[in-house]
């Protein structure tokens, strides 16, 4: 069912990141279900270089900025965007939250703004780079002081301090995967245990480090690590655990069909949360493979016995080795099935989404007062 009224949204988005990451398709599955669903979606993206062919690939796809290195290049190619933007006048700005850029206040007071928070972008640019969270932090409140709601990943970001001073109206919406299009894997057959891990270089919430330890602890295990590198293992990989590198789907499909455990963020507590609905942890349980995480997923506020929840502590793997195995004996070449996760998927998730936004747009046919309209 289609919702009565269309809203023209812009979907706001800065990520250096194509189709092999995860946000990613998120984001290009939330526009095209969003467009299903009767609503007109433009995408206003600045990425890096080599992703902006796959983000100019998407039928929603308006201007996509290919910005290199250094931050003036930065600054100028959102201001670029966001120009776009105005000129394509929408009804409401769906922001993809991040580290704030010059220009983007004025965008913000121009349009009805709903923010989508995945995460402390101050905490996330504390792990790369002191200049990069002390500008978030000082600058944070520009675009966050004006902005008339904000979708929330957890209840923990929506509740906690750091967005306790902003008094915008809040949802919570954690992340949800189109089941349809993600079939459940058919059981292993395999005589040894295999876990996998899908993440990125270079982010050290996943915790992949913590592998190196579990590796050793089971050398009758193997274990497939899709994205980080050797620097995020941070020593060397035992020969029962393989690095790859970052793949598209189709590539990686094959290492979760031969999987029995998927690998969800052991290491939440080195951003200051425990919380989190996880992409990767969505896909694992659509093609039904059960998960052991090292947090809290919102999703499953109470246990269940296909998702095993460690302390979300910095020796939760070690301390827990015991349990763990446990799990993955008791685990092995079972599939969880899509009835067991059917409030996961994605259009459910959608739709209250977007009736959120919708008390935010502006009505059809009212102007900004400076913008002229453009099609696509």
């Amino acid at each position: 069912m289609r919702h009565a009224v269309a809203v023209r949204i812009a979907y706001l988005i800065s990520w250096r990141g194509g189709e092999l990451t995860g946000p990613f398709k998120k984001m290009k599955a939330q526009a095209r279900t969003w467009c299903d669903l009767g609503h007109q979606v433009g995408l206003f993206v600045a990425t890096d270089p080599g992703s902006a062919p796959a983000w100019n690939h998407l039928d929603q796809a308006v201007q996509v900025e290919a910005i290199g290195a250094g931050w003036v290049r930065g600054v100028l190619g959102r201001r670029r965007t966001y120009r776009a933007l105005e000129r394509w006048n929408p009804d409401l700005i769906y922001l993809r939250h991040g580290v704030y850029s010059p220009g983007l206040r004025r965008l913000v007071r121009r349009f009805p703004t709903v923010v989508e928070v995945n995460g402390d972008e101050v905490a996330i640019a504390r792990q790369t780079s002191r200049f990069k969270a002390a500008w978030a932090a000082r600058t944070r409140s520009l675009a966050l002081s004006e902005v008339a709601g904000g979708v929330f990943m957890t209840d923990e970001l929506a509740t906690g301090p750091s967005f306790a001073p902003f008094t915008f109206a809040r949802i919570i919406v954690p992340n949800g995967i189109d089941l349809a299009a993600n079939p459940a894997l058919p059981p292993t057959a395999d005589p040894s245990p295999r876990l996998v891990l899908l993440g990125h270089p270079r982010s050290p919430w996943h915790g992949t480090d913590k592998l190196l330890g579990l590796a050793q602890r089971h050398p009758d295990w193997s274990f497939d690590v899709i994205g980080p590198t050797a620097a995020d293992l941070g020593g060397t990989a035992p020969a029962n655990l393989r690095l790859h590198p970052e793949l598209p789907a189709d590539d990686y499909l094959p290492l979760l069909a031969r999987a029995d455990i998927g690998i969800g963020s052991l290491a939440m507590h080195r951003v200051g949360a425990s919380q989190n609905p996880a992409l990767k942890v969505r896909e694992y349980l659509a093609r039904g493979l059960p998960v052991i995480l090292g947090c809290r997923d919102p999703d499953f506020p109470d246990p269940v016995d296909f998702v095993l929840e460690l302390p979300n502590t910095p020796s939760n793997v070690a301390d827990h080795d015991e349990q763990i195995a446990e799990f993955v004996r008791a685990w092995q070449g079972v599939r969880v099935g899509h009835d067991r996760i059917a409030h996961l998927d994605l259009t459910a998730k959608e739709r209250v989404r977007l009736a959120f936004l919708a008390r935010f747009a502006r009505p059809a046919g009212v102007s900004s007062g400076r913008a002229t309209p453009r099609g696509r």
